[in-house]
């Protein structure tokens, strides 16, 4: 009797183990995309140690393709931005050399004649509206003032021309009434369009 009741316990301790190793099979079938499991069972011969074989490699190329698209990403919009900085110090650079060539006309080296002047102040009032348009929300600010500025320039050549004056000479008279102000007004343009365009900032930061 005590062998045959050794027998049977051994029996029941070797089902067990079975059923164990079913639960824990399940357990990790359970968690595999349901792909990867009928593609195992359609093509047939293979063995669930087939099958999680497969599947684990397929987790691994699935993470490693998640990198690298995340990888693709974060490079692609650093480039994107890199671009967005580089077109705007372009649109700076233009600007700031148009409005040193006004003050240059305006300070003891006149233009040509009025068509070179008008050809510039019409130069400078496109690079007014490129860094309005292009520039950061300070630069933009800072600009407001050197605007108002142009405008009062502007109002003043608009007055009748006197006899043998120039068009160069008027805005000469018009630019140097507010230049002190003008100048005061584009040192704060530098100012914000250097904190722009310096060294860029890390992923995330003045986003």
């Amino acid at each position: 009797m005590a062998g045959g009741s050794g027998a049977r316990s051994r029996r029941f301790a070797v089902i067990d183990r079975r059923k164990s190793r079913a639960q824990a099979s399940d357990t990790v079938v359970g968690t595999l995309p349901s792909d990867v499991i009928w593609t195992g069972l359609i093509t047939g011969g293979v063995g669930l140690g087939g099958i999680l074989a497969t599947a684990l490699t397929s987790f691994g190329q699935r993470g490693l393709e998640r990198e690298r698209l995340a990888a693709e990403g974060a490079r692609i919009h650093d480039q994107h931005r890199e671009d967005e900085r580089r077109e705007r110090r372009t649109a700076y650079h233009r600007y700031l050399v148009l409005f040193n060539t006004l003050d240059t006309y305006a300070t003891g080296f006149p233009p040509e004649d009025d068509e070179a002047l008008k050809t510039t102040m019409t130069s400078h009032n496109d690079a007014v509206a490129a860094v309005d348009l292009f520039g950061t929300s300070a630069v933009r600010t800072a600009l407001n003032e050197v605007r108002r500025l142009n405008r009062t320039v502007g109002s003043a050549m608009a007055s009748p021309l006197q006899s043998g004056e120039s068009l160069a000479d008027a805005f000469t008279v018009a630019w140097n009434t507010v230049r002190d102000a003008l100048v005061d007004a584009q040192r704060g343009v530098v100012t914000a369009m250097r904190e722009d365009v310096g060294p860029l900032p890390p992923a995330g930061v003045g986003e």
